[in-house]
């Protein structure tokens, strides 16, 4: 049976459909004036309709986008093509939100634009959730990190104390005073040599910890050399990779650069090998092996980090870039490590993959694309 409607009830059953929709609609003449609002427009930005009817949405700009981000936009409008992205839009009251939208454009069977519709989600709290998730794995990593790091540091500075007590015990006697060496010049350049190898130790062990402690909401994008950050990421963790494996390096023959946040990659790189080492922890045995290596083809770069953990189960793949995933015990993680690499690494415009069998370990790879 069908139901028959004047064109005014449907009229007024769109426009009650459009009125009691969750996210905010606004509906513009080819001029781009605000013809119509919903509630929750509205509601999202603290607009009545008497204050934007006639106006352009430009009154909603927060000069978070410059002009060549709207120019882009309106190209794909006027090209008749539906236009999706994100805006940082300010509301009536001042303060700023984060809006996820489409815009599509309404033409007649002619071609010619009359009208634009616009649907608008206010993804604040999203945004705000996943940068605190992203702030809190970083901390994971720095924690679970924290023993290795006071290991990588000690153990310079415990040689660095004994260089410098063996000089100052040959160049003094037992009053105090200087004397004369009892050493040869060349044992006194090697003590010096091993406090140098020390200080840049602790240097290269404090840079790595500042690189992945910096702030990367607001990344500085550049080149980055693929294999200097490995090397951070290795000196963070090196005395846990210690404990259970042997590392072994397969580099590329000549060094290469992608373009991207070295504090991002480095957090990437920092999880994947502390699952190596979490993953060989679990499976035991002797002769463990942590292999890094990397390759490049075809404009893009290839970092592969292999272990010969416990691996995963075949039904346990599906699920591993899932948020809060996990087959640990509660205790041992919130399965944020994998979600958050993989989130890096898009926002880099590369990808990550992962290939694994149980009882046979497990291989991470990064995918990027070359600086040029």
């Amino acid at each position: 049976m069908s139901t028959s409607f004047s064109s005014e009830a449907w009229v007024r059953l769109l426009n009650a459909s459009l009125e009691a929709a969750a996210h905010g609609v606004v509906i513009t003449d080819c001029d781009g004036a605000i013809i119509w609002i919903n509630a929750a427009f509205t509601e999202m930005t603290g607009y009545e309709s008497t204050d934007v009817i006639g106006r352009n949405p430009r009154i909603l700009n927060s000069g978070a986008q410059d002009a060549a981000f709207y120019q882009s936009m309106w190209s794909t409008l006027l090209a008749g093509e539906t236009w999706r992205g994100e805006v940082i839009n300010r509301r009536k009251d001042g303060s700023l939100y984060s809006e996820r939208q489409s815009i599509r454009p309404v033409y007649l069977d002619d071609g010619k634009i009359t009208h634009f519709i616009a649907i608008k989600e206010d993804v604040t709290a999203q945004k705000t959730v996943a940068a605190k998730v992203k702030e809190m794995d970083r901390l994971i990593v720095i924690g679970t990190l924290a023993d290795s790091i006071a290991h990588e540091v000690n153990n310079p500075l415990a040689y660095i104390r004994s260089s410098l007590d063996l000089l100052k015990r040959q160049l003094t006697d037992h009053e105090g005073r200087v004397a004369v060496a009892h050493l040869s010049p060349t044992e006194v350049r090697e003590a010096i040599d091993e406090a140098l190898e020390g200080t840049q130790r602790i240097e290269m062990v404090i840079s790595g910890l500042q690189t992945l402690a910096a702030n990367s909401d607001d990344p500085k994008i550049g080149p980055i050399d693929v294999e200097a950050t490995i090397e951070l990421a290795i000196k963070l963790s090196i005395n846990r990779i210690r404990r259970c494996a042997r590392l072994v390096r397969d580099y590329a023959p000549d060094p290469v650069a992608v373009s991207g946040n070295e504090a991002q990659l480095l957090q990437a790189l920092s999880n994947i090998l502390l699952n190596a080492t979490e993953a060989i922890e679990v499976s035991g045995g002797d002769d463990n092996q942590i292999r890094v290596a990397t390759r490049y083809g075809e404009g893009k770069v290839f970092v592969e980090i292999s272990d010969t953990g416990i691996g995963m189960p075949f039904e346990v793949l599906p699920h591993i870039f899932e948020p809060f995933y996990s087959t640990r015990p509660k205790s041992d993680g919130v399965g944020l490590g994998l979600p958050i690499c993989q989130n890096i690494v898009r926002k880099l415009g590369g990808s990550v993959e992962v290939e694994s069998e149980y009882g046979a370990g497990a291989m991470v790879r990064i995918v990027l694309a070359m600086h040029v």
